[in-house]
């Protein structure tokens, strides 16, 4: 009896040991399954992760909101700046919203700077502004090799036209050789600073900074056009260090900032559009003209974001 019994017990431990062994194997099939799945969902060309990052030492308390395709670190930063993002009655919910679609569909960082957070800001003209937030997107991330800033009423045309491309294209003696991009503009002038493409360098954060240094102090910058006046000077003063570190763009049909400055009505380039103050009524209609041209309907594969483009749209009758 007590050798039946040993053997009955010894059976039963067999039997647990085996449960266990097959419960544990299955358990590390399981997570191996999964882990796997997660790998390949993050290595795919679909993939987009969405995450966000602290801003660097010059604004701490803000936030940015990055997109990066695939396992690599975003390399180019669009910036804006306004204080009206929240509000959806105004057309700069519509910009933004052009300008950070173009931005995932890249897979390019997209940071909205509120001018009423930063501190920096407070005692400064709004168009001053705009520099301060480029300088934080130029320190934030050390992956991210090029800014591009745009003013609340610019707006990007071509999603297919990439930043690093459009520069190639426009200024192939250049390469990848400057601190700061521009665009030329209307009238005297001289250089559009409300569509800007920076190099993060060393050198060009200190063209940067003095350029800040320039507009802030001095008092002739206080009113129109502000910045834009003091890189003019900047610029056109005798023995000036930043001439060869800057690529001008023409304006232009097949380019940027404006198609024509001669007529009355506002042209859109075929790349990035700056609608100024010039141009008031044409902001909104040339924005949601660019949605409609981008997005016929909601579900364009090679733009995954006009299905929330389009419905942004789906109320407006300019």
């Amino acid at each position: 009896m007590q050798s039946t019994h040993r053997r009955r017990r010894q059976q039963w431990k067999n039997y647990s040991v085996l449960s266990m062994v097959s419960c544990k194997r299955s358990t590390v099939l399981i997570i191996v399954t999964v882990t796997v799945s997660l790998l390949i969902a993050w290595q795919s060309t679909w993939f987009i992760q969405f995450f966000i990052r602290d801003v660097g030492k010059h604004s701490k308390k803000q936030k940015v909101y990055i997109v990066a395709r695939n396992r690599n670190p975003t390399q180019v930063m669009l910036v804006m700046t306004d204080n009206r993002f929240s509000d959806p009655n105004h057309w700069i919910h519509l910009s933004s919203a052009i300008n950070r679609a173009y931005a995932e569909n890249h897979g390019y960082g997209f940071y909205a700077c509120n001018t009423n957070e930063k501190n920096e800001c407070h005692g400064h003209v709004p168009a001053a502004c705009k520099l301060f937030c480029v300088r934080d997107a130029l320190l934030m991330l050390p992956e991210v090799n090029t800014v591009v800033y745009l003013d609340s009423d610019a707006i990007v045309r071509n999603f297919s036209q990439s930043i690093d491309g459009f520069v190639r294209e426009n200024a192939p003696s250049h390469g990848s050789s400057y601190d700061l991009v521009l665009p030329t503009d209307c009238s005297d002038y001289q250089f559009n600073t409300g569509l800007q493409i920076w190099q993060n360098s060393a050198s060009a954060r200190d063209l940067l900074d003095e350029w800040i240094n320039r507009t802030v102090t001095n008092p002739r910058y206080r009113g129109h056009p502000f910045e834009q006046q003091a890189f003019k000077d900047f610029y056109n003063e005798e023995n000036s260090t930043i001439t060869d570190r800057l690529i001008s763009i023409p304006y232009g049909p097949k380019t940027w900032h404006v198609g024509s400055c001669k007529h009355g009505d506002y042209i859109a380039p075929q790349f990035i559009a700056h609608i100024t103050g010039r141009w008031p009524s044409w902001r909104e209609r040339t924005m949601i003209d660019t949605i409609r041209s981008l997005c016929p309907d909601k579900y364009n594969f090679s733009i995954p974001q006009c299905e929330w483009l389009v419905n942004i749209t789906s109320t407006k009758t300019p």
